[in-house]
């Protein structure tokens, strides 16, 4: 979910606002669902589109993600983009062969998902458990507060 400019509140949202501390604050915000066209525009070139960095940012940022499965949700402060090729990004995310097994990465999986291209989820890394937003072309460091 990302803020900007319907007024309907889907279910999710609605549950979210039944049980939220900060139910208040959230409902004086707008949200739209996170589209297929938008999921799209996330994945286009970066050669070609690097703008596509910074509308990638614009739509996380402030966005409200929610598991499904438990109901719990994480509203993102910031996005951090990064570009999943050397000639884009040098702090792309590390890929490939690890000394036990394979590096996990962001990179969606080739499945039919809930959104085409755009696939969250958590690695694990030396330093802590990261939030990931991964796209085609990027992935995206999230960082933000349970609601």
């Amino acid at each position: 979910m990302c803020i900007k400019c319907t007024p309907e509140v889907n279910d999710d949202l609605r549950y979210l606002f039944g049980i939220s501390p900060y139910a208040k604050l959230l409902q004086q915000r707008q949200y739209v669902p996170l589209t297929d066209e938008i999921c799209k525009l996330m994945n286009m070139d970066l050669e070609l589109h690097p703008q596509v960095i910074f509308f990638t940012v614009v739509i996380l940022s402030g966005a409200i993600t929610v598991n499904t499965n438990n109901n719990k949700a994480i509203m993102l402060n910031t996005a951090e983009v990064y570009g999943r090729t050397k000639s884009i990004d040098h702090h792309r995310e590390p890929y490939g062969k690890l000394k036990d097994g394979v590096q996990s990465t962001s990179l969606p999986p080739p499945i039919k998902t809930m959104h085409q291209d755009v696939w969250p989820n958590v690695l694990k890394r030396q330093d802590g458990s990261k939030l990931i937003i991964g796209t085609q072309v990027s992935n995206v460091f999230a960082m933000g507060n349970f609601l």
